[in-house]
């Protein structure tokens, strides 16, 4: 009988019993028609015909002998798709081992330069005399080799099917290991220590949290393909520069005089050692928190041949209070000093009106606005 694709399986008239027939009745009836149906025990002609068969008596029992479910509610068929038996999986593959991960330290003038790192390794590796398995391995005879098996699994009353699941024999691996074959070098471990020096490169001008992958240097597992060692570079404070991604910032002192009447000398020493001299001409006037940018001198820029920008912020150090005592020697300065053409105004007010107040200096930082 045909019902939307699916045909009917009356399970008590493949064991032959009566409806209300007893488990052990049931029981009886399976032992005898397995026995005599079971593949081994027919010539090799009709040994397909009796697997189909005996996979069929063993179906039934299954179903009929399962007090939980399929005897209550359950008049005794079930229903079976045509061609919807599931293909076993393919045997398991092992895929990668963990990858090993190593954070490395690293300057500021490493970085600027570029760095090749040597460093040991120490990790696992297959055993040269038994390549892994820890012993000669056999095939899984429950499996045949699949590493998985046919489970009867009932979807609802009368709705049955097969799946497959892992072998518990071979635990899905498909085979066995035997104890008096076990490997005498690694003593069945099926791996080695191994000790090697792995050599990484850091290019000139990496960033911060660059990461050099080492393809298939971590541990070695049997049926696995080693994993990756990745080195990640941690960039250290720097006592003078400030790195933002290509470009370098710094801070230099000029003196007052400087600012005003011009220098040129060496104001920095850079990452790479060599000095960086500003000339700022006379008649140039530098002012407070005024910033010089130096093009090209920032951090190099991998896999090209420019570079970030270098900007230095000045601090102008003024002298300190009490520096000239003589008024002559201050009236030569005020007048060398230019004049504004918008100068202070000294507000003409009574002089009644006016009052002399104490005052302080203070930074500007230091005043909440």
């Amino acid at each position: 009988m045909i019902l939307n694709g699916y045909y009917e399986v009356d399970y008590y008239e493949v064991l032959g019993v009566a409806r209300d027939a007893t488990t052990a009745e049931i029981r009886k009836a399976y032992r005898k028609l397995a026995l005599s149906h079971h593949p081994d025990k027919v010539p090799e002609e009709g040994r397909v015909e009796a697997e189909s068969k005996f996979k069929e008596i063993s179906q039934a029992y299954e179903i009929l002998s399962d007090e939980t479910s399929s005897r209550h509610g359950f008049s005794g068929y079930g229903y079976e798709q045509p061609g919807s038996e599931p293909k076993p999986p393919p045997k398991k593959k092992g895929g990668k081992t963990e990858d090993g991960h190593v954070d490395f330290p690293i300057t500021l003038e490493e970085l600027y330069k570029g760095k090749v790192v040597k460093f040991t390794s120490h990790r696992n590796k297959l055993c040269p005399s038994c390549q892994g398995p820890k012993a000669k391995p056999r095939t899984c005879a429950k499996c045949q080799g699949s590493g998985s098996i046919k489970k009867l699994q009932t979807l609802a009353p009368g709705i049955v099917t097969n799946k497959y699941v892992d072998c518990p024999s071979c635990k899905g691996r498909g085979e066995l290991f035997r104890e008096k074959d076990r490997c005498k070098p690694c003593t069945g471990t099926g791996l080695t220590d191994e000790t090697k020096i792995l050599e990484a490169y850091f290019p000139r001008g990496a960033q911060d949290g660059h990461k050099v992958v080492l393809e298939g240097e971590a541990d070695e597992e049997f049926g696995k393909k080693p994993g990756a060692v990745i080195i990640e570079v941690h960039q250290q404070p720097h006592p003078v520069f400030e790195r933002k991604r290509n470009d370098l910032y710094a801070t230099i002192k000029v003196s007052l005089a400087e600012a005003i009447c011009g220098f040129s000398r060496t104001v920095i020493q850079h990452l790479d050692g060599r000095g960086i001299r500003i000339t700022s001409p006379p008649g140039t006037v530098i002012r407070p928190n005024e910033i010089i940018k130096v093009q090209r001198e920032g951090m190099p820029i991998p896999r090209t041949d420019t570079a970030g920008d270098l900007y230095l912020h000045v601090d102008i150090i003024f002298p300190d209070n009490g520096w000239c005592l003589e008024n002559s020697e201050l009236r030569k300065v005020r007048d060398v000093l230019p004049v504004p053409a918008e100068t202070a105004k000294d507000f003409k007010i009574p002089e009644n009106q006016i009052d002399d107040v104490d005052y302080s200096i203070t930074k500007t930082e230091d005043v909440s606005i």
